[in-house]
């Protein structure tokens, strides 16, 4: 109940709530009445940026966020995006970030243009992934973007069920 979410979120001690998982923009008007009523909080978006289609769309989403990073997941994608994202820094915007999961060998190389943020692909090889992490840390470092670590399995070990 969407009652409970509100008081939930409320009572909690943390003051960010972030929405992610699955596409939270297909719920954008539930996520919306979430906000007013608990408008103590920051709110944070993590979307893939599908539905993010032209300027009244970014415009939208950008009044209800504190921060947004869209992970898109191709390039079409990507490129509209950092044009959008370029053309509404015209106004005043919350932060926004695009997210671009890689290895640097062929997963999202073509997105790394559009990339304010570096996540490293997760092989579940142990060794494997211990490289591509040290490789797109260094990327990081390099060109100047954020690095996110994969905390859930980073730091909490969890592996995707199969």
């Amino acid at each position: 109940d969407i009652k409970d979410i509100i008081n939930y979120i409320n009572k909690s001690k943390l003051n960010i709530v972030v929405w992610t998982g699955g596409e939270p923009l297909l719920q954008f008007d539930l996520i919306c009445n979430v906000i007013e009523n608990t408008i103590e909080k920051k709110h944070h978006l993590e979307s893939n940026g599908d539905l993010i289609l032209n300027l009244d769309s970014l415009a939208d989403v950008i009044n209800w966020f504190n921060y947004i990073c869209f992970s898109p997941k191709n390039v079409k994608v990507a490129k509209r995006l950092n044009k959008l994202i370029n053309q509404q820094y015209l106004y005043q915007s919350p932060p926004i970030d695009i997210k671009v999961v890689t290895d640097l060998e062929k997963v999202g190389v073509a997105m790394l243009k559009y990339a304010t943020m570096l996540m490293p692909l997760t092989t579940y090889n142990e060794k494997k992934d211990l490289e591509i992490r040290r490789k797109v840390w260094d990327y990081c470092i390099k060109h100047n973007l954020f690095y996110s670590a994969r905390l859930h399995i980073e730091v909490w070990k969890k592996k995707r069920k199969k």
